[in-house]
């Protein structure tokens, strides 16, 4: 945030359109940063369910 208050700083408007900014910014980067790991632990779960899988109808096979 630039040129807060003061006789020559931003107006009351400028001044809360910087905080939304930044507030903004920081919720998105952390949406982001969850969506992530809500990503990438689902595609764990897929990974382990399909290796689950193989190695069921791998020892299945060897078993026969």
């Amino acid at each position: 945030m630039n040129n807060i208050g003061g006789q020559n700083g931003a107006t009351p408007p400028q001044i809360i359109k910087q905080i939304v900014g930044e507030i903004t910014d920081r919720a998105l980067a952390q949406v982001k940063r969850k969506g992530i790991e809500i990503g990438t632990e689902q595609a764990k779960d897929v990974v382990k369910s399909q290796l689950e899988r193989e190695v069921k109808d791998k020892l299945k096979k060897l078993l026969r």
